[in-house]
């Protein structure tokens, strides 16, 4: 297995968020000059909004993947209709930001821009590898939907 099988959701994208998210709660913690202020409850029932919205779109990706890994087919429909990397998306948009809300910070959250530009990168390195096996397919696919962020009229219903 080489380095582009694992990125991603993997071991790489996924490893790389978890160390910036304690680094920069570390810096937080011990500086105190990034908490965010106001309702604490506000916060977490905001994060947990955003956490189930992320169970919801997760489980709509899991869900519209084929089963078997032989069957190598290009997924486009439910919620790839609407956004090319619906995990990626759900981590840097809705649980990354939820867990910095959790622990009332604001350079957690504002970190989610550097969270972002990890997946896009590793998004390009799995896009190179989809371009080689589905070829004008995939070409294709990627002029009609956005990487990350969705365009709600062009998804196909229905998305779950």
């Amino acid at each position: 297995m080489n380095i582009r099988d694992m990125a991603g959701t993997g071991p790489l994208g996924f490893g790389l968020c978890v160390l910036l998210f304690i680094t920069f709660y570390k810096i937080d913690e011990v500086t105190g000059i990034a908490s965010l202020y106001g309702d604490k409850l506000l916060h977490k029932a905001l994060a947990g909004v955003l956490l189930c919205a992320a169970a919801i779109v997760f489980y709509a990706a899991i869900h519209a993947m084929p089963m078997s890994k032989h069957n190598k087919s290009l997924v486009t429909h439910g919620v790839y209709s609407c956004v090319r990397h619906p995990r990626y998306a759900v981590i840097v948009f809705l649980i990354y930001p939820a867990f910095a809300l959790l622990v009332h910070s604001l350079l957690c959250l504002l970190s989610t821009l550097i969270v972002y530009v990890i997946f896009r990168l590793i998004a390009v390195l799995e896009e190179r590898r989809l371009i080689r096996v589905f070829g004008h397919d995939y070409k294709d696919y990627m002029k009609e939907t956005p990487a990350f962020i969705p365009k709600i009229c062009r998804c196909q219903s229905p998305v779950l």
